[in-house]
């Protein structure tokens, strides 16, 4: 696959950053220099999100229960990773899917609501917690 033209990211390899290199000689070092940078931040971050998500969800009965007030005092990015890793543990898929993250972010917003998120997921939101359900 790391052949194939038919993927986005092999022809940007391919044909951008040797056209990029023209004008910028050391560009792959210093994006890959960039990719280290962002690699101990993004750790940083998980470990902040596994803290948050320790004192703020649960999980009863194959639900996870999540203390609205606490998540929504957290950083946005926090927030996402802590959704993210709990959507990834109830669909067993390992993607990251910033639709259903951002949809879940909006939601906790408002109390009073309940919907489906996808065919497996549901969602419902009290007062005072955000309820995942697959």
């Amino acid at each position: 696959s790391n052949l194939s033209q038919r993927f986005f990211r092999n022809q940007v390899r391919r044909h951008l950053i040797p056209f990029l290199e023209k004008y910028s000689p050391e560009l792959k070092r210093h994006l890959g220099r960039l990719a280290a940078l962002a690699q101990d931040d993004f750790r940083v971050l998980e470990q902040e999100a596994h803290r948050a998500r320790g004192s703020l969800c649960k999980k009863i009965k194959g639900q996870w229960i999540i203390n609205r007030h606490g998540f929504l005092t957290l950083p946005p990015a926090i927030q996402r990773l802590v959704i993210s890793t709990l959507l990834q543990e109830m669909t067993g898929s390992p993607y990251r899917h910033y639709s259903l993250v951002e949809t879940v972010r909006a939601a906790a917003q408002k109390s009073g609501r309940s919907f489906t998120l996808n065919k497996r997921l549901r969602i419902h939101i009290d007062k005072n917690t955000l309820k995942l359900t697959n």
